[in-house]
């Protein structure tokens, strides 16, 4: 057997195989570039939510794009960038990173986004996201889950997804046992429930609605029932 011959072709193999994988550019899988579409719905929620804040029907969405590239991102200013919403073109421009919508009259259903930089490094770069839509919400915080007896408990209304700015945009109303409630507190978020002694027991249904003033079609309603000991 001739280990000389055996020993010069592992040594060609060798070789050839550093060469191919010097041939792969460092770190080309790094080098992909990461397209990044963030959204933004213009409702109102209150201070302290912790959640999403999700667009309703007509709500103001407000969108932005970056692209990553070598961990950086990318100078966008010379690229065309088409926007796209339910695979419809919504806007074009060249550096157009940026765009705002109004969401479609509805109170349910997803939207679909889509933004394209064209010609990035010689092919097209896209994203696709879908945004949901929802109801306005109204939420009494009741923290009397166990009941009450007599005495004074403040109830707060937090509306979530209004097309607002501050809460003064709305009118609510409060209401026990069917009946509408306006003393108590100036603060229309504050109903301020008072039990006076020997109410006797049972239950009681606190309601509250929700309108937008500049626009009464944008309504919510929610109702608790309480138990008074």
């Amino acid at each position: 057997m001739n280990f000389k011959k055996i020993s010069t072709c592992l040594t060609t193999l060798i070789f050839a195989v550093f060469a191919a994988i010097n041939l792969i550019p460092a770190g080309s899988a790094q080098n992909k570039p990461e397209m990044i579409v963030t959204w933004e719905a213009q409702t109102y929620a209150p201070n302290g939510f912790g959640g999403r804040i999700l667009p309703s029907s007509n709500s103001k969405i407000k969108m932005a794009l970056s692209l990553i590239t070598n961990g950086k991102p990318a100078d966008l200013s010379r690229f065309r960038i088409n926007w796209f919403i339910n695979n419809e073109q919504q806007e074009t421009g060249v550096g157009k990173t940026n765009i705002e919508f109004f969401s479609p009259q509805t109170n349910t259903g997803d939207l679909r986004i889509k933004a394209v930089v064209l010609n990035f490094l010689g092919q097209n770069q896209e994203k696709s996201i879908t945004i949901p839509i929802t109801k306005p919400e109204i939420v009494i915080d009741s923290p009397f889950q166990n009941g009450i007896g007599a005495g004074n408990f403040p109830f707060k209304a937090l509306p979530y997804f209004f097309n607002i700015e501050k809460l003064s945009e709305l009118e609510m109303t409060w209401g026990v046992n069917g009946e509408e409630v306006r003393e108590g507190s100036q603060d229309q978020d504050i109903l301020d429930l008072k039990i006076p002694q020997g109410f006797g027991g049972g239950e009681l249904k606190i309601s509250l609605t929700a309108v937008n003033i500049k626009s009464p079609l944008e309504i919510a309603s929610v109702f608790n029932i309480l138990k008074v000991k």
